[in-house]
């Protein structure tokens, strides 16, 4: 899967989305210019058997954003049930 970090109404919003996907045209989907794109990349879900893992990591050719450290944390919460 592929993510993109957003800063809407102040805030880092995650989007992950599916791979054939280009991270400019999620962008652009979402009606948000580069600028407002704070990270991007890919992320996996690594599942144990007591707790699950995820990890963001890499860059989006299509808008030149690498991925950041805080991203992994930032996306976890978000798949917290």
């Amino acid at each position: 899967m592929k993510y993109l970090v957003v800063d809407m109404f102040g805030n880092d919003f995650p989007v992950v989305f599916p791979d054939f996907v280009d991270h400019s045209a999620m962008l652009i989907q979402l009606g948000l210019g580069k600028d407002r794109c704070l990270g991007a990349g890919f992320v996996r879900i690594y599942s144990g058997q007591m707790k699950s893992t995820v990890s963001a990591f890499g860059k989006s050719q299509s808008l030149g954003i690498m991925s950041r450290l805080e991203d992994s944390k930032l996306l976890a919460r978000m798949f917290e049930a």
